[in-house]
Protein backbone atom coordinates (compact mmCIF):
# COMPACT_ATOMS: atom_id res chain seq x y z
CA UNK A 1 0.00 0.00 0.00
CA UNK A 2 1.55 3.72 -0.80
CA UNK A 3 0.85 6.77 0.96
CA UNK A 4 -1.05 9.40 -1.06
CA UNK A 5 0.49 11.49 -3.07
CA UNK A 6 0.91 15.39 -1.96
CA UNK A 7 -0.71 18.13 -4.50
CA UNK A 8 2.08 20.01 -6.13
CA UNK A 9 2.49 23.25 -6.31
CA UNK A 10 1.04 25.42 -9.00
CA UNK A 11 2.82 27.32 -11.37
CA UNK A 12 3.18 30.69 -10.54
CA UNK A 13 5.20 31.56 -14.35
CA UNK A 14 1.29 33.35 -15.31
CA UNK A 15 1.27 35.19 -12.48
CA UNK A 16 5.25 36.51 -11.23
CA UNK A 17 7.01 39.15 -13.15
CA UNK A 18 10.26 38.34 -14.29
CA UNK A 19 12.01 40.86 -11.67
CA UNK A 20 9.64 39.48 -8.55
CA UNK A 21 10.74 35.64 -9.64
CA UNK A 22 14.43 37.13 -9.73
CA UNK A 23 14.32 38.80 -6.05
CA UNK A 24 12.85 35.72 -4.88
CA UNK A 25 15.41 33.17 -6.08
CA UNK A 26 18.17 36.02 -4.96
CA UNK A 27 16.78 35.68 -1.51
CA UNK A 28 16.85 31.75 -1.66
CA UNK A 29 19.99 31.10 -3.08
CA UNK A 30 21.66 33.77 -0.50
CA UNK A 31 19.88 32.46 2.36
CA UNK A 32 21.07 30.01 4.75
CA UNK A 33 24.32 30.96 4.53
CA UNK A 34 24.49 30.37 0.78
CA UNK A 35 27.00 32.94 -1.27
CA UNK A 36 25.26 32.41 -5.03
CA UNK A 37 25.30 35.40 -7.07
CA UNK A 38 22.32 37.54 -7.78
CA UNK A 39 19.53 36.32 -10.48
CA UNK A 40 18.82 39.11 -12.70
CA UNK A 41 15.09 39.52 -14.52
CA UNK A 42 17.44 38.52 -17.93
CA UNK A 43 18.62 35.79 -16.42
CA UNK A 44 14.83 34.84 -15.54
CA UNK A 45 13.59 35.92 -18.93
CA UNK A 46 16.17 33.97 -20.43
CA UNK A 47 14.67 30.60 -18.88
CA UNK A 48 11.61 31.33 -19.29
CA UNK A 49 11.88 31.50 -23.12
CA UNK A 50 13.83 28.32 -23.16
CA UNK A 51 10.87 26.80 -21.15
CA UNK A 52 7.73 28.12 -21.85
CA UNK A 53 6.00 27.41 -25.43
Amino acid sequence: MHAPTTPAMPSLAWRLKDQEIADVSTYVRGSWGNNAPAVSSGDVAAVRKQLLP
